[in-house]
Order: C-alpha cells, then sequence, then structure tokens
C-alpha cells in the first residue's frame, strides 16, 4: 500500500506524531513525505527507525525537505 503527505506541512512535529503508527509493522510500500518542512537529526532518527521496523517499504519520498 501506499500513503502520501506530500506537500502538507507536516513539520517536524508531525511527523513525530506520524511516527508511531508507521513505524509498526504494515503494508505499506510507498512513503511520500515531499515538501513537508522536515529537518535536523530528529527526522532523520525517526525515519531511520521506520526503515528498520518496516521490511516491505521500497520507496521514500523526502524531496523537498531541509534534510
Amino acid at each position: 500500500s501506499a500513503l502520501n503527505i506530500a506537500e502538507n506541512r507536516i513539520q517536524n512535529e508531525g511527523l513525530v506524531k506520524l511516527s508511531p503508527a508507521l513505524n509498526k509493522t504494515c503494508g505499506l510500500v510507498i512513503l511520500n513525505l515531499s515538501g513537508n518542512d522536515l529537518e535536523g537529526s530528529l527526522v532523520i532518527d525517526s525515519l531511520s527507525e521506520l526503515i528498520q521496523s518496516n521490511r516491505n517499504l521500497l520507496e521514500l519520498n523526502l524531496s523537498n525537505n531541509k534534510i
């Protein structure tokens, strides 16, 4: 399955709130987080956990962020 939350400007706070749901084992294959004003090491840590816990993820779009 795919989740597209591009261009919603969720910023770091939104990603932190969304991370627990994304870090659960699920069938998520595509995640689009482009254009959400994400930046800094907090984002990298959250996404690192996501990648480690979700082995089904094949595509992660982080374009147009300040990472």
